[in-house]
């Protein structure tokens, strides 16, 4: 695998595990969801178990899911925009 995140090749190959680990949950996720027909199993609040936190404000209600969906879009976004201003 030729991935570089950073320079130091110890800690690239951290976040190169990481980046595996976090690919690995979602795929379980994504066949939680599926066998369940349960899309809070995508939930952003509850992967970070934000829920457990904070239960009445991150509930598995659509208002609850769509705030998620949002959320990690707009960090996505955020995340997008300044790579693009590093290149």
């Amino acid at each position: 695998m030729n991935i570089k995140i950073v320079k130091n090749k110890y800690v690239n190959s951290f976040f190169a595990f990481l980046l595996l680990a976090a690919i690995i949950h979602f795929l379980i996720l994504a066949y939680r969801t599926i066998a369940e027909r349960n899309i809070y199993n995508l939930n952003f609040f509850a992967v970070l178990n934000l829920d457990a936190l904070f239960p009445n404000f991150f509930k598995d209600n659509f208002a609850g899911n769509l705030t998620s969906f949002l959320f990690a879009g707009i960090v996505y976004l955020i995340l997008l925009i300044y790579e693009n201003k590093t290149e």
